[in-house]
């Protein structure tokens, strides 16, 4: 059985479609908040993004610890360098992402830059040639 609803102009709308709606108003929403800078904003954020966002910092970065660094680190610069208005071109996620693997990036880069050991040099080294070449980056 198929059920159906009805959305603020009374289309009828699939189940499916009517949770993307929701999801689209929640997305809408969480954005406005973040804008004004509402406190209750980042802890909404943390619930709905955190875990699909440290999966793909971890395929980033290969390193429990250093992913859970990484995540930390990527909700502050949301939160602190959210724009006023919602200028955002693509999704919240999306853009989450892309300032998550910014991140990943850049403390890969500085852990080359600070190991000493050849054997770590070399594995870093090598986990950021992969992640280089997958984001077309090399």
């Amino acid at each position: 059985m198929l059920v159906y609803g009805r959305d603020w102009n009374g289309n009828i709308l699939s189940i499916t479609r009517m949770m993307e709606v929701k999801k689209a108003i929640a997305e809408a929403e969480l954005v406005k908040l973040l804008g004004n800078k509402d406190i209750n904003a980042i802890g909404i954020l943390y619930d709905q993004y955190a875990a699909p966002l440290y999966g793909s910092i971890l395929k980033l970065v290969q390193d429990e610890k250093m992913a859970c660094e990484v995540l930390e680190s990527t909700f502050l610069e949301v939160w602190s360098k959210f724009p006023k208005e919602n200028c955002l071109k693509i999704s919240l996620f999306a853009w989450m992402n892309n300032v998550g693997r910014d991140m990943a990036l850049s403390k890969l880069a500085e852990r080359i830059r600070c190991t000493q050991s050849g054997e770590s040099i070399s594995y870093y080294k090598t986990v950021l040639g992969t992640v280089l070449t997958a984001v077309n980056f090399t």
